[in-house]
């Protein structure tokens, strides 16, 4: 039964293509946050001023407590579906202004993109975690959330280890780091519109409850 359970979620193109995207997204806010820290932290030592680093972590934090409840309220106003593709756009949008950050060397920019990306994400969570039920059957859904955070922890380790590692190998080669970073982005926008025609458009045809 187990086995069958798995197979299905495995076949099932739409939530593959869902863990897809969520993987993907975790990996590029977690390279860019990394590489910002490090940049912030090489900023430090030169100039003695850690405010920047603080600042990032602090900048992380506030779209979450800012930005949840309205993002549960845009999930449950709004067609999931397209709200987990203009928010994937976002991020392709973040992760542009976060190569031309790095490219200028701008503090200022590294810093706002880090909060873009969080408030990406704070967006993207209510929708992400409220499709399942839509998509899946009742007795899927324990399982599914369960591939759904192991996939997101590993991303999440993927991610942290390779901003250090990109740092270290293309330190002075900021187009390269840049482009990376944009070219996953495109690749989970890619991959969330993937599951949008090959899936999506008949699982999530479900109606949306609408508030008042």
């Amino acid at each position: 039964k187990n086995n069958t359970s798995n197979n299905a979620l495995q076949r099932n193109r739409g939530f593959m293509a869902l863990m897809a995207t969520v993987f993907l997204g975790a990996i590029t806010d977690n390279i860019f946050r990394i590489i910002v820290a490090l940049f912030a932290t090489r900023l430090a030592a030169d100039a003695g001023d850690s405010t920047s680093l603080a600042l990032g972590s602090a900048l992380f934090v506030v779209p979450y407590l800012l930005f949840s409840g309205y993002a549960g309220y845009i999930a449950d106003r709004f067609d999931k579906r397209r709200v987990l593709i203009i928010v994937k756009s976002m991020e392709i949008l973040a992760m542009a202004l976060g190569y031309w950050a790095l490219m200028a060397g701008r503090m200022d920019l590294m810093l706002a993109v880090i909060f873009l990306t969080a408030l990406q994400s704070a967006l993207f969570a209510p929708a992400h975690y409220g499709i399942l039920p839509e998509i899946l059957p009742e007795s899927a859904i324990s399982r599914a959330n369960g591939l759904d955070q192991l996939c997101t922890f590993i991303a999440i380790v993927i991610g942290s280890a390779a901003g250090g590692a990109m740092s270290d190998a293309w330190g002075n080669d900021i187009p390269w780091i840049g482009g990376m970073l944009l070219a996953i982005a495109v690749l989970g926008g890619a991959s969330a519109l993937s599951g949008l025609a090959s899936g999506w458009r008949e699982l999530l045809s479900v109606s949306v409850p609408r508030l008042p």
